[in-house]
């Protein structure tokens, strides 16, 4: 498994475009916390579209990978979902942790640190807490972003889950400064990750075994950043239900 690469070329898939722009007529806008509950459900979620779009995922990392990134996204949450089952604690920071850690041993190769990194600096900047706001959130964003870059070495525009991870977390900060409400700035979150995830078929690789290949990286979506964006998506249907 290559470090921070995993791209196709094939087309998003239809229900990837699908995503509502509505400003969530018929759902709640005043949920402003999410508790410790509901982050378990969002991994089940999470789980469930890894599921889904296992095949999809790894057409993404079988042009110019091993084709592995499906099955392994898979391997980690299933683990993850399962024992979850058996967890438990109601402080989001250990559930995040927890999963972190799991992701990371089941995983493998360079990926499961990476995706384990997201879950296991979030839950550190979560603590204690029994439920979080936006403002928790952006941090907690934040604090995933920065464990990613430190480990893998990676900015925007590198080819990497990190291209769609950094827009997003951007998104969030803006919006607490706009004050928006969590399911508008959660939803205007997973927007940008989408279309991150999207930019980096354009983008020649710059991390990993694709270096090798120069401009024939272009033309592939990166599996990794494609996975962050299905995360946070996962993240937004749970939430505004």
């Amino acid at each position: 498994m290559r470090l921070l690469t995993h791209q196709d070329s094939v087309d998003v898939p239809s229900r990837v475009k699908q995503l509502t722009t509505s400003r969530l007529f018929g759902e709640n806008p005043l949920i402003e916390t999410i508790e410790s509950q509901t982050i378990k459900r969002i991994i089940v979620k999470i789980a469930e579209t890894m599921r889904e779009q296992k095949d999809y995922l790894s057409r993404l990392d079988a042009a110019i990978g091993d084709g592995d990134h499906g099955v392994s996204m898979v391997r980690g949450f299933n683990e993850a979902e399962l024992r979850l089952n058996k967890l438990e604690d109601n402080r989001i920071g250990p559930i995040l942790k927890y999963v972190g850690i799991t992701l990371t041993s089941t995983i493998g190769g360079a990926t499961g640190p990476l995706f384990g990194s997201i879950f296991l600096k979030a839950g550190q900047a979560a603590g204690e807490k029994e439920k979080i706001n936006l403002e928790d959130l952006a941090q907690m964003f934040q604090a995933s972003l920065d464990g990613v870059v430190s480990l893998g070495k990676a900015q925007v525009g590198e080819k990497t889950l990190v291209d769609a991870l950094s827009p997003a977390t951007e998104s969030l900060k803006k919006s607490v400064k706009r004050k928006k409400s969590l399911l508008a700035a959660l939803e205007d979150a997973v927007l940008e990750s989408k279309k991150g995830a999207e930019s980096t078929r354009d983008i020649a690789a710059a991390k990993g075994r694709a270096t090798y290949l120069g401009e024939r990286a272009v033309g592939h979506i990166d599996s990794g950043a494609m996975s962050v964006y299905f995360i946070l998506k996962s993240f937004y249907d749970v939430v505004k239900t």
